[in-house]
């Protein structure tokens, strides 16, 4: 009984180690990966001509939009403010390839085509 004991500590004390291990070493890539794109990103303004060495010059309101104007969170969907389409989205669409296995048994939900038609 000691003798398993002992090999499940040593395998617990081991993976401990390479868990932390891996955590350490995926911290430092991301912490090298924001600071180089921090350095490799500038957001200039609409007119602005940047006098910078970056090699990504991103214009404010027409490449990348903020929550605040100029400033602020990355907004993906400041210009979607989507709409709630209530033929359409109390349902997920089936999937394609379920409704490929039962042959058209199963009917799409309303409001979404996945272009099969049985």
């Amino acid at each position: 009984m000691k003798k398993y004991l002992f090999a499940y500590a040593v395998l617990a004390t081991a993976l401990l180690f390479f868990t932390c291990r891996h955590y350490r070493a995926e911290n430092r890539r991301l912490v090298e990966n924001q600071t180089a794109l921090a350095a490799d990103v500038y957001f200039a303004t609409k007119g602005e001509t940047p006098s910078t060495t970056a090699k990504l010059t991103l214009v404010i309101d027409q490449d990348i939009l903020f929550s605040d104007g100029d400033h602020g969170y990355i907004s993906p969907h400041k210009n979607n403010p989507g709409i709630w389409d209530e033929t359409r989205d109390y349902f997920y669409p089936i999937p394609t390839d379920d409704r490929s296995l039962t042959g058209g048994a199963l009917t799409q939900n309303p409001g979404w085509n996945d272009g099969l038609n049985f």
